[in-house]
């Protein structure tokens, strides 16, 4: 009976350690996400002639992976035990959330993750648009703001106690990037020119949101995501190594790399990378190859 009772005590003990555990890590999480910024925006110069918006149509074409087919937003993530996230509405439609927008509330939201009301906009991938030059943040900005308006009212986001356990718990990683983002960093003295070079495909690879699959040094990772598969070496260990320019380039014109493998879109927004003409594709590759050989980032 000794024994019944002190595994009973045990048991309890580790309840309560348990129970201590997820309410700090769920208290955690609502602290993330309720956490307010103070952030005084750069000033940017939104261009009003058909080439710069142009180019910003090009380089905002990664927003439509996450806010839909017409930037209408969309259910971004959905699962029963960690909740709902909704992408916003980024026209003028019914349901905007950038209706009432400033040009300063754009770049802050844009370039620094923060929401007019000093909110952290989650999953944002900010620290990508941080990175881009001015006159690209400036013609994506001028762009999407022409885009046509549609009505599209959805629900406020619903994370589950267990989803907001994950968040506690970093298995997401940065979920408010403006937790990460300097708000006092200026636009660089110079970025690459166009061109088929690696300093160009460094920039690109910058600001089209890779590293955040492959890894800070693209050399794969577990993206954190349970249903997801790890973002792939994109170093000369990988399969790049055997891939020629024109390789690389046909993996993003066909969704289909020349091992024969489909890109799942879902997971690697290539329809997103095929806007870029093969100029683009060519400087993103020869940024690939120059790499150093890194070891896989995942087991």
């Amino acid at each position: 009976m000794k024994i019944l009772k002190w595994i009973g005590i045990i048991l309890l003990f580790l309840v309560v350690i348990v129970c201590g555990v997820v309410f700090f890590m769920v208290n955690k999480a609502d602290n993330i996400l309720s956490k307010k910024y103070t952030v005084e925006p750069v000033n940017v110069t939104l261009p009003t002639d058909s080439i710069s918006l142009a180019r910003g149509k090009l380089m905002a074409s990664g927003c439509y992976e996450c806010h839909g087919e017409h930037l209408e937003g969309k259910v971004f993530f959905e699962d029963p035990s960690i909740g709902t996230v909704y992408s916003p509405n980024l026209t003028m439609g019914k349901g905007s959330v950038v209706a009432n927008f400033s040009e300063k509330d754009w770049v802050r939201a844009v370039r620094n993750g923060v929401a007019p009301d000093g909110r952290g906009l989650f999953i944002m991938p900010s620290q990508d648009f941080h990175a881009m030059s001015e006159q690209d943040l400036g013609a994506v900005l001028a762009y999407l703001k022409t885009v046509p308006a549609v009505d599209n009212e959805h629900k406020e986001n619903n994370m589950k106690l267990f989803g907001k356990l994950l968040i506690g718990l970093g298995a997401f990683g940065d979920v408010i990037p403006a937790e990460t983002i300097d708000p006092n960093e200026g636009f660089k003295a110079s970025y690459p020119m166009i061109g088929v070079t690696k300093e160009y495909g460094n920039y690109l690879v910058d600001i089209s949101g890779c590293k955040s699959c492959h890894g800070k040094e693209l050399n794969g990772m577990d993206t954190g995501d349970p249903n997801s598969p790890p973002g792939s070496n994109l170093t000369p260990s990988g399969n790049l190594a055997h891939w020629s320019e024109t390789d690389f380039i046909n993996t993003f014109r066909t969704g289909k790399t020349p091992e024969g493998k489909e890109l799942i879109a879902k997971y690697m927004p290539w329809k997103a990378i095929s806007n870029y003409p093969d100029d683009h594709l060519a400087a993103i590759y020869q940024y690939l190859k120059s790499l150093p050989k890194k070891e896989t980032g995942y087991k």
